[in-house]
């Protein structure tokens, strides 16, 4: 027997392959990104309360995206930085 996880899983397989792109695309108007020559530390004192899990990073403008550093990553570099200071 399928329990309900398993059974809303294959659905969710199933309807993957008709998911367009920009179903699933955030406009760039609302996209939470930071240069990435910006400091750790700069970038959490003025976001300290930031929730998106990925955050994109741009070298000249946000419409050049070259990477992304996860919250979690972040926010443990803000931790060790704050131990060793310590």
């Amino acid at each position: 027997m399928i329990g309900h996880g398993e059974s809303r899983i294959i659905q969710n397989i199933a309807h993957f392959n008709k998911l367009k792109v920009s179903d699933i695309m955030t406009p760039r108007t609302v996209v939470f990104a930071a240069n990435e020559d910006t400091t750790i530390g700069s970038f959490y004192s003025e976001n300290p309360e930031f929730v998106f899990s990925r955050i994109p990073l741009f070298k000249d403008n946000i419409d050049q995206i070259n990477s992304y550093i996860l919250k979690d990553e972040l926010l443990l570099k803000v931790i060790e930085k704050d131990i060793e200071e310590n």
